[in-house]
């Protein structure tokens, strides 16, 4: 059987805007990179799907990070541990938005550094990478704590006249 054509441009067109409709962010509870082995909490989303047979996010981690864990997310998740390119999916599609967290710390002598992500959602077999804007944390600087002199003046007063 054969849809008319334009009801089959009618699917195709909502499916399409339905696919670039999608977003997807990255964000952190630090807007700075922490200190060695500290760790940072961030929060994934994919969001104005209607309909989704499958939905992925990956995440690369600077050199020297390293992945802790995953709370209330996706099935499937990195081993703790894992460094570099890490990557979660849903099994059960939860309705959108869908959200997570994970952490993940941070190596010895870190500085300002940026963590990339790509989304991904798959819907009536069409799979659509979705942009995800690229996190910068900046670097920590240390205080610092600027020493000199203080000029001193003492009045003296005669009390012999």
């Amino acid at each position: 059987m054969q849809l008319p054509r334009s009801l089959a441009v009618a699917l195709y067109c909502g499916l399409v805007s339905a696919l670039t409709a999608a977003t997807a962010t990255l964000t952190a509870d630090s807007a700075i990179a922490p200190q060695a082995g500290g760790t940072v909490t961030f929060t994934a989303t994919i969001g104005d799907y209607t309909t989704a047979a499958a939905l992925g996010f990956d995440v690369t981690l600077p050199p020297g990070w390293s992945y802790v864990e995953t709370s209330a997310g996706p099935a499937v998740t990195p081993a703790a541990g894992s460094t570099g390119t890490l990557g979660w999916a849903y099994i059960t599609i939860p309705a959108s938005p869908a959200t997570f967290t994970f952490k993940a710390t941070a190596p010895a002598g870190v500085d300002a550094c940026d963590i990339a992500a790509t989304a991904y959602l798959r819907s009536g077999g069409v799979q659509t990478t979705i942009p995800v804007t690229t996190l910068h944390l900046a670097g920590a600087t240390a205080p610092s704590v600027t020493t000199g002199s203080v000029a001193s003046s003492r009045t003296t007063a005669s009390v012999y006249g």
